[in-house]
């Protein structure tokens, strides 16, 4: 295979890890919010696993496509700023303040 036909496989194989991952990764999420009944518990879970899983992943030594797999694929799904800041919003709409503390600082 010519250099350039196996940068491209290298690269596809990289687009296809960070897409099983993030899918893999988004469903245990999903799992986590069902769990917990959808409340700030759940995004807590899911930010808190996943951050400490990038820092383990990040720090091991792994093949570069297995590290893309796992963490911006699967921690990449697996975590969520988006849900966070939806539900930090709601907390300060609704005047619940020292909630709101609480929650951002164990973010």
């Amino acid at each position: 295979m010519a250099s350039g036909d196996a940068r491209k496989m290298n690269t596809f194989m990289n687009f296809l890890a960070v897409f099983l991952g993030s899918g893999v990764g988004g469903c245990l999420r999903y799992a986590l919010s069902v769990l917990f009944g959808g409340n700030l518990a759940a995004t807590l879970a899911a930010n808190a696993i996943g951050s400490f899983l990038i820092g383990v992943w990040t720090g091991a030594a792994l093949p570069h496509t297995t590290r893309l797999l796992l963490t911006v694929g699967f921690c990449g799904g697996f975590t969520t700023f988006s849900t966070f800041a939806k539900e930090s919003v709601l907390l300060l709409s609704r005047g619940q303040y020292g909630l709101f503390a609480a929650y951002l600082a164990l973010s």
